[in-house]
């Protein structure tokens, strides 16, 4: 839900004119047993987790108000819906998009935060760069409490397998999240899916685990790196730094400029209405 509002400052009321993304909680969900500290935790780690890859937090609700709401600045569309109804990213666009969300990696884990829910849905597609949003259930680096004791609440076909058999997730997750995120991106799927296959999820999950990652369709210039980005193994991928330094070196190979430069014509015509 979107539209153009003010917003509220220990001043008082604000009128800007530029829309905001508006994130309103469900009573039934207010009131059940540690949400609201979830919700809490959110707004916090947005906040915390300041950089040009992350949308900013505008306002959001007192402690203890029904219903909980969250505005932030609103960008627009996901990585989800542009591949839905466009089809996969030009080649040019999706090199940039791997070297910016490498970038957009760094400055969570540089808060010392682990998203854990890297998914197209979280990507927005802005008109300058991507942007990461959604920290619902990202967590400190050291933080090793879960919601529930062998619960899974990260999207399935985008997490990492240590998520997926309900572990902790180190800062590691995130670059197998990123990696299948970009594999989203070249091809319209998730790494561990075919074309227009769907699986219940044990199924999924047991493919993630324990499957290779179905590469087909990613450039061969990038599908390298990406492989080692889904590795099952978190000790043996790279960490974000490298991945980024790596995919930047990569992206100049290609001649990739930035991204206002590589974006199709009809993405930007779409992020300008």
């Amino acid at each position: 839900m979107w539209g153009r509002s003010g917003w509220r400052d220990r001043g008082g009321l604000y009128r800007a004119g530029r829309p905001l993304a508006l994130k309103t909680v469900h009573r039934d969900l207010s009131v059940r047993a540690g949400f609201a500290g979830r919700f809490d935790r959110e707004i916090r780690t947005s906040d915390r987790v300041r950089g040009a890859w992350t949308v900013s937090v505008v306002d959001f609700s007192a402690p203890g108000a029904v219903p909980q709401w969250l505005a932030t600045e609103y960008v627009a569309p996901s990585l989800a819906d542009w591949v839905h109804r466009h089809g996969p990213l030009p080649v040019s666009a999706l090199y940039c998009l791997a070297r910016e969300l490498a970038a957009a990696v760094m400055t969570v884990q540089a808060a010392g935060v682990v998203h854990r829910d890297i998914e197209p849905a979280n990507v927005l597609l802005g008109h300058e760069r991507p942007f990461l949003i959604d920290f619902g259930i990202a967590r400190g680096v050291r933080d090793a409490r879960c919601t529930q004791t062998g619960a899974v609440i990260d999207t399935p076909g985008y997490l990492a397998p240590e998520q997926a058999t309900g572990a902790l997730a180190p800062a590691e997750a995130d670059v197998f999240c990123l990696a299948a995120v970009l594999v989203y991106a070249a091809t319209g799927r998730g790494p561990f899916l075919g074309a227009g296959e769907e699986l219940q999820l044990p199924a999924l999950f047991y493919r993630i685990v324990r499957d290779e990652p179905r590469l087909d369709g990613v450039p061969q210039g990038l599908a390298a790196l990406v492989g080692e980005c889904l590795a099952k193994d978190p000790a043996l991928r790279p960490a974000a730094e490298e991945l980024h330094r790596r995919l930047t070196a990569t992206a100049a190979g290609q001649g990739v400029g930035e991204w206002e430069t590589v974006v199709p014509a009809a993405l930007a015509e779409d992020v300008a209405r």
